[in-house]
């Protein structure tokens, strides 16, 4: 239940975004990662090399609505597999991160000297 709801909320995304964007620019990105150990002394039946791989898909939109408003939103998923040889040990999917932000109202930069 929950996935089909994560589904049709990226799926929302993906569709209205782009209408919305106009000719804003939508940002896709993600960061992959990968790690491995290798065993000297396996346990019966397992591969002495063992791996990790991983990857965070994000999708971001910025736009100014006017000279005092911007719309600024951003989500992200996570997804991870660790293997040992050819056999799946861990598979793990979930959402890492999102936000809608409507700023109504001047922004104000302050720098420290």
């Amino acid at each position: 239940m929950i996935k089909s709801i994560i589904t049709a909320a990226i799926l929302t995304m993906v569709i209205t975004l782009p209408s919305l964007a106009l000719s804003q620019s939508i940002d896709l990105k993600g960061q992959l990662w990968g790690g491995g150990i290798l065993g000297d002394d396996p346990a019966e039946g397992r591969s002495s090399v063992e791996t990790q791989l991983g990857y965070i898909p994000t999708i971001s939109f910025y736009r100014p609505l006017n000279d005092e408003r911007l719309l600024d939103m951003e989500w992200a998923y996570r997804v991870s597999r660790a293997y040992s040889g050819e056999a799946l040990l861990a598979n793990a999917e979930k959402p890492y991160r999102g936000w809608i932000l409507l700023i109504n109202g001047p922004i104000d930069v302050f720098s420290a000297k």
